[in-house]
């Protein structure tokens, strides 16, 4: 009897020490988890749909959620608003084109907001033209660092008085301006690009010369809808759904896109990863 009473605590204790083994095995995968993402970058991005009647929403999430970067399209804001009202004050440098700068019809508008002291920005006017509405930058954190190009694009559709002609002039253009020996690359945004559509080639064609991927494959719930919103780079990046900042297009998800600071570091190319000198 007292053997099996023995036998029975053994069991017991075993029993405990594993379960103890498997703790200590899932805080260290949480560590290791936190630990990761201390060294990811985390950029947000999402089609708004109009920010102007969803101030409260875009504030309040905007005030408890920790991004590195902010990318907006269809903002619909115009020089009446004062985007310090949507961010909250000294935590995002805001980068902003509304549409009513060079067309009467509403609509549109790009943002890009940077989180504050954490890196050296300067904003790319050159890579921009008045007839696509973009924003580019260029980020590093210190004068040994690769930078990085981000580029935040709205591209209406074709019937909406954007014609291909003018997305392809756009494109060549950039593929002239943009030497992509000397800077990480990442372009996001809205295409309205279809595939197959003529949009879509002209796009892939794009990426194609700029050594870019189209790497998003968040899709819309709906499968009658087209994937629209594209984040392609010529570098490794994490794609994943997350909540909307405001009440999201059913055609068009909010997307997390994370990846390794490291890049500051090294030129990255899908070819391999080159060593600055």
């Amino acid at each position: 009897m007292k053997d099996e009473e023995e036998e029975k605590d053994d069991e017991e204790d075993t029993e405990e020490e594993d379960q103890e083994g498997e703790e200590k095995t899932e805080e260290k995968e949480e560590m290791k988890d936190s630990e990761v993402d201390k060294e990811d970058l985390k950029i947000y991005y999402q089609n708004c749909n109009g920010l102007r009647t969803k101030y409260n929403q875009f504030k309040s999430n905007c005030d408890y959620r920790d991004y590195d970067l902010i990318c907006l399209t269809e903002t619909w804001l115009n020089g009446n608003i004062h985007i310090g009202d949507y961010f909250s004050s000294g935590d995002y440098k805001v980068f902003r084109e509304d549409r009513y700068h060079y067309d009467d019809r509403k609509g549109g508008g790009v943002i890009i907001a940077v989180r504050q002291n954490k890196f050296i920005v300067e904003r790319r006017t050159d890579l921009e033209t008045d007839e696509v509405e973009s924003i580019w930058i260029q980020v590093s954190m210190g004068t040994d660092c690769f930078p990085l190009l981000i580029g935040n694009l709205y591209l209406p559709p074709v019937n909406c008085n954007m014609p291909n002609r003018i997305v392809r002039n756009y494109c060549e253009f950039l593929v002239e301006k943009v030497d992509v020996s000397k800077y990480n690359v990442i372009c996001i945004g809205d295409f309205n690009a279809p595939e197959p559509s003529a949009r879509f080639n002209i796009i892939d064609d794009l990426f194609s010369d700029l050594n870019i991927r189209q790497q998003n494959s968040v899709r819309p719930s709906n499968p009658n809808y087209n994937l629209l919103d594209f984040a392609a780079a010529n570098f490794p990046l994490s794609v994943k759904w997350e909540p909307g900042m405001v009440s999201p297009d059913e055609k068009h998800p909010s997307i997390l896109v994370r990846f390794s600071k490291g890049i500051f570091q090294d030129k990255y190319s899908f070819l391999g990863n080159t060593e600055t000198e």
